[in-house]
């Protein structure tokens, strides 16, 4: 062979070599990109530091919509739809504005204020993953606040209520209580749901749940964009309820899970009755620290709010606001239906009676007993 038929020899492979290489770089490429707009839409929803508290990591959320607007789970427990701070992954800070919750699912949606950022592309439908899939929790952890990490986890065969929720499992040691608010995809990255909350002090009141929170479903999540603006009772309800007598916890917890079954039925007839209050009662027969249903009289039904809560009288006097309500009745020896509430978290501020008819809120609370496990329907 002579020197100029080697020289294009050589120079022929190298091309070949070279259009191979940037073929295997373009797919490679490609296939990286592609898993960049969800990925880069996962933001972290902070509580400024106020009144002596430092800066609370409080979810992940999902950017979505026009890129103004962030999905998320907020702890309503602690949490006053006060402003928020949005720290994206290259740490740029935004400010972001409560817009509406869905209190079936604890999902809300916040507005960014005067910023679009990059989106997550939602499919048409997600679908509840069937039993045994394998998904990933994608989010930030409370010891590890600085990188974006992900879990795997399986479909669970206990089913979460559908269609607004499934359940996994967690595979390799994780808890997705340590991911509040984690983005659940599939192994290639499409969005499947938003991991919901346990709610700390009520949990412990009630015993403590022995199971991953379960995942709301993003196509129910979405919902909020187009519902923001009418008056659903689930945009105004109540986000977390709890019902208890003296022979345990009657129905189930909601918040992570569906509130009672009428749940409309009961926001109206909770708000209504809000307003048809007569005069103060006492309320140190009740203690948070037995577990209200230790010793409780009758049947007490407690709720938390996103926001405060009017208070009034028949009359229409303002006598206070709350953060949570207990609607007691059924009390002994003919005593008065009751209200009892309060600003912070379970602590009692004080109670009134209450003149209107509680049947339509009888009615649409769930009245079966689950012995030993208040945390399954």
């Amino acid at each position: 062979m002579n020197n100029s038929l080697f020289t294009k020899t050589i120079i022929t492979i190298g091309i070949i070599i070279l259009l191979f290489t940037m073929t295997v770089s373009c797919k490679l490429s490609s296939k990286v990109s592609s898993a960049e707009p969800w990925n880069k839409a996962i933001v972290q929803i902070w509580q400024p530091a106020e009144n002596g508290k430092p800066a609370e990591l409080m979810s992940a959320g999902l950017v979505i919509g026009d890129g103004s607007q962030v999905l998320t789970l907020l702890d309503y427990e602690n949490y006053n739809t006060g402003n928020l701070i949005i720290i994206t992954q290259n740490n740029k800070e935004y400010n972001a504005t409560f817009q509406a919750v869905d209190a079936r699912t604890d999902v809300t949606l916040l507005k960014l204020d005067g910023v679009r950022l990059p989106i997550a592309v939602l499919s048409n439908s997600s679908s509840i993953p069937e039993y045994g899939e394998e998904v990933l929790v994608w989010g930030w952890s409370y010891d590890s606040q600085t990188t974006l990490t992900s879990f795997p986890g399986t479909v669970s065969s206990y089913q979460a209520p559908q269609p607004l929720f499934f359940s996994i499992i967690s595979n390799g040691g994780n808890s997705g209580s340590e991911f509040p608010g984690g983005i659940v995809t599939d192994k290639e990255g499409k969005i499947l749901g938003l991991m919901t909350l346990f709610y700390e002090t009520l949990a412990i009141t009630l015993g403590g749940p022995d199971t991953e929170p379960p995942i709301a479903n993003i196509d129910y999540a979405r919902e909020l964009l187009t519902n923001q603006d009418q008056q659903y009772t689930s945009l105004n309800g109540p986000v977390i309820s709890a019902i208890f007598s003296n022979g345990g916890v009657k129905g189930y917890y909601g918040g992570t899970l569906p509130s009672p079954s009428n749940y409309d039925e009961m926001s109206v007839a909770l708000e209504d009755l809000m307003t048809k209050l007569g005069k103060p009662t006492e309320t140190n027969d009740l203690n948070l620290s037995d577990g209200w249903y230790g010793n409780l009289d009758g049947t007490l039904l407690v709720v938390v709010y996103p926001w405060p809560m009017e208070l009034k009288t028949v009359d229409g006097k303002l006598v206070g606001q709350a953060k949570w309500v207990g609607m007691q009745w059924d009390r002994s020896d003919g005593q008065s239906n009751r209200l009892i509430y309060g600003e912070i978290p379970y602590t009692i501020k004080g109670g009134f009676e209450i003149v209107g008819d509680l049947t339509n809120l009888q009615q649409s609370v769930p009245q079966i007993n689950i012995p030993g496990n208040p945390w399954v329907p």
